[in-house]
């Protein structure tokens, strides 16, 4: 009989301990996970706040170059655009990070258009510098002609 209760006791405790055991260490595991899952979610919103922010700084500088050269709408939005690409290739199963890739190609191809508009922002004083050549360059064959007219004519 005290066999019986001692194998019994000890199955019973074996039993509990394993039974608290158990009830700790899975919420445990669980925490840990979900922890985890945490940190990637505040980490991604972390990056989208960023690269928030320097799309928004680009754009304040794009608007700006409106009335700058080309040479510092691009030693300006470059490092950003440098930014923007960094801050896209963080965790690429993400698909936030497969937009930011996409907007980061279409502000690329924004500033590069900008800079484009710049070089033809004075295209009307370059249209008319060439046409004053072209009237400074007929009045001269005029006046080769007339001499070569001349000449023949003597």
């Amino acid at each position: 009989a005290f066999l019986k209760f001692l194998f019994f006791l000890i199955l019973t405790l074996i039993m509990v301990v394993s039974a608290v055991y158990i009830n700790f260490e899975i919420p445990n595991k669980e925490l840990s996970i979900l922890r985890e899952r945490s940190d990637n979610a505040r980490n991604q919103a972390i990056a989208q706040e960023n690269f928030k922010r320097t799309l928004s700084e680009l754009i304040v500088i794009a608007n700006r170059s409106d009335s700058s050269s080309k040479a510092m709408l691009q030693s300006e939005a470059r490092p950003k655009l440098d930014l923007l690409r960094n801050s896209s290739s963080i965790d690429d199963s993400s698909s936030n990070n497969r937009m930011n890739i996409e907007v980061w190609k279409m502000a690329n191809q924004f500033i590069d258009t900008k800079s484009k508009l710049s070089d033809l922002k004075d295209f009307e004083g370059q249209i008319r510098k060439y046409k004053e050549q072209i009237s400074d360059l007929q009045r001269q064959l005029e006046n080769c002609q007339s001499r070569v007219n001349f000449n023949n004519g003597n």
